[in-house]
């Protein structure tokens, strides 16, 4: 008899060090969503704080993840954006503003090379106005965060 246990195919993480300001983007997206009454059972919503490489065991198995994080594009504050972590290799425009990003890219090489990757990775990033030593967003960030949580609903809908 099989005892093993499958996660739920999309994996919603919000990822971010509350101390930041902005930084925390990702995990206050990441709250908002687990307080709906209407996630599918198919979605697993994990508040994946500065974990990195402890997130590897939440990925594998996953045939979706949806990371939500800051990122600093270059662009107005506020701004939001949508991108693949292919687009990030291609890309030098997308700067990481933190150490946990450049663990979220390396925990998915890690799970290409132990062969149980997520057939889609998609990330919301939130430019920040602030990454400085602080609890709370900025005001203009906070206002984003409605935005973001539909653009992760319909992604999740997309699935499957």
């Amino acid at each position: 008899m099989n005892n093993e246990v499958f996660p739920a195919p999309v994996l919603i993480l919000g990822v971010g060090n509350l101390l930041l300001s902005d930084e925390a983007v990702g995990v206050r997206i990441a709250e908002q969503l687990l307080k709906r009454n209407d996630i599918p059972s198919y979605v697993e919503i994990i508040d994946g704080g500065t974990a990195g490489h402890d997130l590897i065991d939440l990925i594998e198995k996953r045939e979706k993840i949806i990371i939500i994080d800051a990122v600093d594009g270059g662009c107005e504050a506020g701004s939001i954006y949508r991108f693949t972590p292919q687009e990030i290799k291609n890309n030098p425009v997308y700067h990481m503003t933190s150490l946990h990003q450049l663990g979220i890219l390396e925990i998915l090489a890690f799970s290409q090379l132990f062969g149980h990757p997520p057939k889609e990775t998609v990330i919301f990033g939130v430019q920040p106005q602030s990454i400085e030593l602080k609890i709370g967003l900025s005001p203009l960030v906070e206002t984003k965060i409605p935005q973001v949580v539909d653009l992760v609903i319909k992604e999740w809908q997309k699935y499957p």
